[in-house]
């Protein structure tokens, strides 16, 4: 809180490593017959996923299960249930429990599928990555869907609540992300003229160590109580 009561708060933006932003000059592998989906939940993954994903997989047509690949980032101790439930399916895929190249797993993502945290989605947002979002229910104040809610706002991401959500639906959402690319491109474009235009990110880290030192250095910035 800084200054008067009537403003005591300042907008930094969420600070994102610079990896994010560099890995986005770098050429993308053409994988258009492919598509890459990553899937994340968080740090300890999301067991939303881990039903839902097989399941829709097993609606597609072999043919379009066999251009699927798949990384699913999945929670602790479920990677044997997984094995078992990604069985007989067409698509590859690898099993990991935790992602520590994350910049490059997400920039080599066609689409993403993800909770709505704030520091997910200021990540997305510096790789340009399209996704598809579910917002965890049980936050507090509802604050992922509101987040979500400004993706979908700008066409940045496509969003559905937790309840109601259907293999059938995420099987027609992978279909139209295979058959309609341009879709995914068309996105990716809307994220990178949101993040240049309203949402900049890149200097968040910068400006709240500078903050912190003018602060240090500068008590009258400090708000009276």
């Amino acid at each position: 809180y800084v200054g008067k009561r009537k403003k005591k708060w300042i907008h930094t933006g969420i600070p994102v490593r610079r990896e994010f932003f560099h890995i986005v000059h770098q050429k993308k592998e053409d994988s258009s017959d492919i598509l890459n989906i990553l899937i994340i939940g968080g740090s300890q993954g999301a067991s939303l996923w881990s039903d839902l994903v097989p399941a829709a997989l097993r609606l597609l047509s072999h043919q379009n299960q066999s251009r699927v690949s798949i990384v699913h980032q999945h929670p602790p101790g479920a990677a044997s249930s997984l094995q078992k439930a990604y069985k007989n399916i067409g698509c590859t895929y690898d099993l990991v429990p935790f992602i520590d190249n994350m910049p490059q797993r997400l920039y080599s993502a066609a689409v993403v599928f993800s909770r709505a945290g704030g520091s997910t989605l200021a990540e997305l947002m510096a790789v340009h990555a399209p996704s598809f979002l579910v917002p965890y229910p049980y936050c507090k104040d509802q604050h992922q869907e509101k987040n979500a809610a400004f993706f979908k706002k700008k066409g940045m991401a496509w969003v559905h609540a937790e309840v109601g959500l259907k293999p059938s639906m995420l099987a027609r959402l992978i279909e139209r992300c295979l058959h309609s690319p341009d879709d995914l491109k068309e996105m990716s474009k809307k994220i990178l003229v949101s993040d240049t235009d309203t949402i900049d990110n890149k200097h968040s880290a910068k400006f709240i160590s500078n903050f912190l030192f003018d602060l240090k250095e500068n008590p009258l910035l400090r708000s009276s109580n």
